[in-house]
C-alpha cells in the first residue's frame, strides 16, 4: 500500500481487490459513484462488479457504449436488457414498459424485444415489443418459443420471409394454426414438399400437400390457357402496353409474351419459310434485347425457332432436288449453310463444309443425267451432317449457358435468404457449371459472369452471416435445455405421480423441438437430460407396476360380478332380482379400470348376462304394466269423485267418504311410474282442498272465541287493578254473531254457499250458548253504565256459557274470585243476594269442606272433644266425617257414584273455585282447611 492510499477513498486504492472490497459494501443510493468506477476504473474485473451493483438499465446501456472491453461491453449489454425484460414484463403501468422497449431499442437488442414479446402479460406491452422487432432471427426464435402467446407467435410467423425457416417450423410445430400459417407462408415446391412427408401435425402435412396440388393445377392451367392464347390471337399484335402503368419487369415479360405469339403465328400460319426465317432474325434481336426470359419463356421460343429453320432448311432441299435435272446452277446447293452459320453459332466448321460443297458443285455439274445426280445427294447428306452437328453443339452451349444462368438467378435468390446446406450446394454446382461453360467473349457470356461474380460474393457473406447466426442460435438453445432438465429433475420431487409418464413424454417431445447447441456442450446436456429422464421413467415403472396391480385386482372383482350376475340371470324373482343386478351394476361402476386386452371381454360378459336377465323380464313387466293401467283408471275414477266431494259443505259425511277413498287408494295397487306422480298429486290436491276448508271454516271460530276470552281476562284484570273497566264484551250470543262476520268474510275468498252454511252453525252455535237472548242482549245494554261487581257477575256468566278446557276455566275462576276480593274489600255489600253473597259462599264452602274431609281419613291423635263446634252447622259436619271414616277404611280410592277420588278431588277443587270468597280469618281457616283435607285424600290414595 503506498503513501497516498492513506488519503485516498477506499474505492481509489491501488490495491484492486481493496477497491472491490470498498464497492462490494457500496449500497443502492451510491448509483452515481458506481457509474463513475465503472466508467472509468483500469481494471475490468473491477468495472465489472461496479456495473453488477448498478441497477438502472439506462446506465448500464450508456456505460455499455463507453466500454473497451468487448467480454465487459457485452455482459453490461446484457444485464441492462436484463433489467429492462423485467421491467417491461413485470410492469404495472404502460410508461415503464414504453421505457424499457425503447431503451432496447437504442441498445439494438433483438433478441431481448422478442423475449419480452413472448413473455409480457399485457397485450400493449407485447404488440409494442413486436413492433420493434425487425430481424429475422428475432422472428424466428419467437415463432418457435412455445411458451410465448399464440397470437404473438402467429405474428411473428408472419414477418418470416425464409422458407427453410418455415419450412422447420412447420415440420416441427405442434399446434395446429401455426403450423398452416407457416406451410402457407412457404413459396418453394421443395420446401412444401418436405413438410409434407416430415410435418409433426398432421394438418399441416395435408395443408402442405394440398398447396402443391394447388400450385400444379395452376401452372398447368396457365400453360393450357397460354396455348389457347397463342392460337386465338396468333395474327393478331398484342395490345401496346402503358409503361407509366406498370413496371419495367412487367413490360419486359409482356414483350416476350408478344414475341412468342407473334413467332407462334409464324409456326402456324405460314408456307413462304425463307421470308419466315428473314422475319425470325428481327424477332431473335427483339429477344435477345429483352433480357433474360424465364425457362418457360425461353424453351418455348427456341421451339418454334427451330421449327422454322427446319421447315425453311426441308423447303431448300425440296426445291434443289426439284432443280437437279435441269442443271440447276450448282451455288443453290450448299445456301444452307450460310444461313445456318448466321442463325445458329458462327462455327468455323460449317464454312469448311460449304466451301467444300462449293467445289463439288462444279464437278457434279458437269456430268450428265444420274452421274451429276450422285455426288450432289453426298454434298447434301454431308451438309445435313454438318447441319445436324452444329446444331447439337448450338444446343449443348445453349443448354449448358442457361443451366449455368439459372444457377446464376438461384445464387442471387439464396444470397437474399437462404440456408448454409443449400448455399454450400449451390456454389458447387454453379462451380461446375461455370467449368462446362465456352466462355466465348460474348457480351452475353460476360454479363452472365460479372451476374456469377456478384452473386458468390453475396453467397459468401450470406454464408458467414448464417454461420454467425447458426452459432448464435445454437448459444441460445444451451438455456432452454438447461431449463427442461431442471424441470424433468423437478418431476423427481412431484406428488403427482399418475402423470409423471405424460409429463415426461411431453418434455421429451419439446426437447426435440429444440435446435442444436455448441458441440462441447451437447453431449454434456444430453447426459444430463436422458440421466434425469432414466430416474424419472423409474418411477413411472414402479407407478405403472402398482397400476397394473390395481388393474388386476379390479379384473378379479369384475370376473366375480360376471359369474354373481351369471347365477342371478336364470332367477325367476323378478323384482329383488332386478335390484341386486342394479346393485351388482352400481358396483361394477365403481370398481376402476382392467387391463385393456381384457376390458372388452370382461364387460361383454357382464353386459350379456345383464341383458338376459332383463330380456327374461320383459313378459312380467308387461302384464305388470297392464295391471298398472287398471290401477291407474281406478284412481283416476276415485280422483274424480274426491274432486267433486272438494267443494262439500257436509262436513261430516264429506269428511268420511273422503277417508274411506283415501284406505281405498292404498288398497289399490301400484300405477305405472310415468303417471304415479301427476295421480298423486291430483288425489292429494283434492282431499286437501275439502279439509283446508272445513279447518278454514272452524278457524273463524276458534279466532272469535279466543278474542272473547282474552276481553274477559282483560275485565278481570281492570277490576282487580281498580283501573277503568274496558268496553262491555260480547256475550256468547254475540260470539255468534262475530262467527258468523268472518265466516261470511272467508266466503269471499271461497264459496259463497259453504260460508252461509258455516255461518248459520255459527249463529245456531250462539244461539245454544246464550240460554237467555233477551237478558244477555238487556245486559249488553247496560253494561256500559254497570259497577264492577256486576260486571264481574256478567263475566262469570259468561265463562260458563263458554267451552273452556279445564286449565283455563280454573284460571278463569282464579282471577275471578281476585276480583271478588276486590269489590268487597272496596264495597263489602256489593254481592249482597247474589251468588257471590258472602254469606251463601261461607255456606257451600263449609259442606265442600265435609265432603273433602270425607274423602279425608282423620288425622292420627286427633281428639274429637279437643274442639267443640262452634255452630251446628260444624257439629253435623263432624258428625258426619265420623261416619264416613269407617267406609274410606275399606276403599279410598272410589267414590260412591263409581268415580275415582282423584276425579272427585279435582271437581271439588273446581266448585271451590266458583264460589264466591269469604273474607277474614273465617276464610282463611276454611281456605286451609279444604286445601288439608283434599291434601290427605290424595295421600290416601297415594296421589301427590
Amino acid at each position: 500500500m503506498g503513501l497516498t492510499d492513506l488519503f485516498r477513498p477506499k474505492y481509489r486504492h491501488s490495491d484492486a481487490d481493496k477497491r472491490v472490497e470498498a464497492i462490494r459494501e457500496m449500497g443502492l443510493d451510491e448509483a452515481a459513484l458506481l457509474a463513475r468506477i465503472a466508467r472509468e476504473d483500469r481494471v475490468a474485473e473491477v468495472r465489472r462488479i461496479a456495473i453488477d451493483k448498478l441497477e438502472e438499465p439506462s446506465l448500464l446501456a450508456e456505460i455499455s457504449a463507453d466500454e473497451s472491453d468487448s467480454a465487459l461491453r457485452e455482459h453490461t449489454r446484457s444485464r441492462a436488457a436484463a433489467l429492462w425484460i423485467s421491467a417491461a414484463c413485470s410492469a404495472s403501468g404502460a410508461a415503464v414498459a414504453e421505457a424499457a422497449i425503447a431503451g432496447l431499442v437504442r441498445l439494438g437488442d433483438q433478441r431481448a424485444l422478442a423475449e419480452i414479446a413472448a413473455k409480457a402479460e399485457a397485450d400493449s406491452v407485447r404488440d409494442a415489443a413486436m413492433g420493434e422487432i425487425s430481424e429475422q432471427r428475432a422472428f424466428a426464435d419467437l415463432a418457435r418459443n412455445s411458451s410465448a402467446h399464440v397470437g404473438t407467435r402467429r405474428a411473428a410467423l408472419a414477418q418470416i420471409r425464409d422458407d427453410d425457416t418455415l419450412r422447420a417450423i412447420a415440420t416441427d410445430e405442434q399446434r395446429k394454426d401455426l403450423a398452416i400459417l407457416a406451410v402457407e407462408r412457404i413459396a418453394a415446391d421443395e420446401a412444401l414438399d418436405a413438410v409434407a412427408g416430415k410435418a409433426k401435425n398432421k394438418a399441416a402435412r395435408t395443408r402442405a400437400r394440398k398447396i402443391l396440388s394447388e400450385r400444379a393445377a395452376e401452372r398447368a392451367e396457365a400453360e393450357a390457357a397460354a396455348e389457347v392464347e397463342v392460337g386465338n390471337r396468333a395474327a393478331e399484335p398484342a395490345p401496346p402496353l402503358v409503361e407509366t402503368e406498370i413496371s419495367e419487369d412487367k413490360r419486359r415479360h409482356a414483350e416476350r409474351v408478344q414475341l412468342l405469339q407473334q413467332i407462334s403465328a409464324l409456326v402456324g400460319g405460314t408456307t413462304d419459310w425463307e421470308a419466315a426465317a428473314e422475319e425470325l432474325g428481327e424477332l431473335e434481336q427483339r429477344w435477345q434485347a429483352l433480357g433474360t426470359p424465364d425457362d418457360a419463356q425461353r424453351t418455348r421460343f427456341d421451339k418454334a425457332r427451330r421449327q422454322i429453320l427446319s421447315r425453311r432448311d426441308a423447303q431448300r432441299d425440296e426445291a434443289a432436288e426439284a432443280a437437279a435435272p435441269a442443271a440447276a446452277p450448282v451455288a443453290e446447293a450448299p445456301a444452307p449453310a450460310p444461313a445456318e452459320a448466321t442463325g445458329e453459332a458462327e462455327g468455323d466448321e460449317v464454312v469448311a463444309s460449304a466451301a467444300e460443297a462449293a467445289d463439288a458443285a462444279p464437278a457434279a455439274a458437269e456430268q450428265p443425267g444420274d452421274e451429276a445426280a450422285a455426288p450432289m445427294a453426298q454434298d447434301r447428306a454431308k451438309g445435313e451432317a454438318a447441319r445436324e452437328s452444329d446444331e447439337a453443339r448450338s444446343a449443348r452451349r445453349i443448354e449448358d449457358q442457361n443451366k449455368f444462368s439459372e444457377l446464376v438467378a438461384e445464387l442471387e435468390g439464396l444470397a437474399a435468404d437462404a440456408k448454409i446446406k443449400l448455399i454450400d450446394r449451390t456454389l458447387q454446382r454453379a462451380e461446375k457449371a461455370l467449368k462446362k461453360l465456352d466462355l466465348a467473349t460474348s457480351d452475353e457470356i460476360k454479363a452472365l459472369r460479372k451476374r456469377y461474380d456478384d452473386a458468390r460474393r453475396a453467397a459468401f457473406v450470406k454464408l458467414k452471416e448464417l454461420r454467425e447466426a447458426e452459432d448464435w442460435e445454437r448459444w441460445a438453445n444451451v438455456p432452454r435445455q438447461e431449463a427442461l432438465i431442471a424441470k424433468v429433475k423437478a418431476l423427481l420431487a412431484s406428488d403427482e405421480v399418475q402423470k409423471l409418464g405424460a409429463q415426461l413424454k411431453e418434455l421429451q417431445q419439446e426437447w426435440k423441438t429444440i435446435g442444436p447447441v455448441p458441440r462441447n456442450k451437447s453431449q454434456e446436456l444430453w447426459d444430463q437430460f436422458k440421466s434425469a429422464c432414466d430416474e424419472v421413467y423409474q418411477q413411472v415403472k414402479q407407478q405403472r407396476s402398482q397400476v397394473n396391480e390395481e388393474m388386476q385386482a379390479n379384473l378379479a372383482r369384475k370376473e366375480a360380478l360376471c359369474e354373481r350376475v351369471e347365477v342371478l340371470a336364470e332367477s325367476s324373482d323378478w323384482d329383488a332380482t332386478a335390484e341386486e343386478i342394479k346393485k351388482l351394476q352400481s358396483e361394477w361402476k365403481a370398481i376402476g379400470p382392467v387391463p385393456r386386452k381384457q376390458s372388452n371381454a370382461v364387460w361383454k360378459r357382464f353386459r350379456g348376462a345383464c341383458d338376459r336377465f332383463f330380456e327374461r323380464r320383459k313378459p312380467h313387466l308387461e302384464k305388470r304394466l297392464a295391471e298398472q293401467t287398471q290401477n291407474l283408471a281406478k284412481k283416476i275414477a276415485m280422483c274424480e269423485e274426491a274432486e267433486r266431494l272438494a267443494e262439500s259443505i257436509e262436513w261430516k259425511e264429506t269428511a268420511a267418504r273422503l277417508r274411506d277413498l283415501q284406505r281405498e287408494w292404498r288398497e289399490v295397487g301400484l300405477v305405472p311410474r310415468k303417471d304415479a306422480g301427476a295421480i298423486n298429486k291430483r288425489f292429494r290436491a283434492a282431499c286437501d282442498t275439502f279439509f283446508k276448508r272445513r279447518e278454514n271454516r272452524f278457524e273463524a271460530e276458534r279466532q272469535a272465541h279466543a278474542r272473547l276470552v282474552e276481553g274477559l281476562r282483560a275485565t278481570l284484570r281492570a277490576i282487580i287493578d281498580g283501573a277503568p273497566l274496558p268496553a262491555s264484551e260480547p256475550d256468547a250470543a254475540a260470539e255468534g254473531e262475530l262467527a258468523e262476520g268472518e265466516l261470511a268474510a272467508a266466503a269471499a275468498e271461497g264459496d259463497a254457499g259453504e260460508a252461509q252454511a258455516d255461518a248459520a252453525e255459527a249463529a245456531d252455535a250462539g244461539e245454544d250458548a246464550a240460554a237467555d237472548a233477551d237478558t244477555a242482549a238487556d245486559a249488553g245494554e247496560t253494561a256500559a253504565a254497570a259497577s264492577p261487581s256486576e260486571r264481574l257477575l256478567q263475566v262469570r256468566e259468561q265463562v260458563r256459557e263458554l267451552s273452556l278446557s279445564a286449565a283455563d276455566e280454573k284460571s278463569f275462576y282464579e282471577l275471578c274470585d281476585r276480583a271478588a276480593r276486590a269489590c268487597l274489600e272496596r264495597e263489602p255489600e256489593a254481592f249482597r243476594g247474589t251468588e257471590l253473597d258472602p254469606a251463601t259462599s261461607r255456606q257451600r264452602k263449609h259442606k265442600l269442606c265435609a265432603r273433602a274431609e270425607e274423602l279425608a281419613p282423620a288425622q292420627q291423635g286427633e281428639d274429637a272433644g279437643a274442639k267443640q263446634a262452634s255452630t251446628p252447622e260444624e257439629m253435623a259436619e263432624r258428625l258426619r266425617a265420623a261416619l264416613a271414616q269407617n267406609a274410606l277404611s275399606t276403599s279410598l280410592a272410589s267414590s260412591t257414584d263409581g268415580r275415582s277420588t282423584a276425579e272427585t278431588i279435582a271437581d271439588l277443587e273446581l266448585s271451590w273455585l266458583r264460589l264466591g270468597p269469604v273474607l277474614g280469618d273465617e276464610g282463611k281457616d276454611l281456605e286451609q282447611r279444604f286445601r288439608a283435607a283434599c291434601e290427605r285424600a290424595r295421600q290416601a290414595v297415594g296421589q301427590s
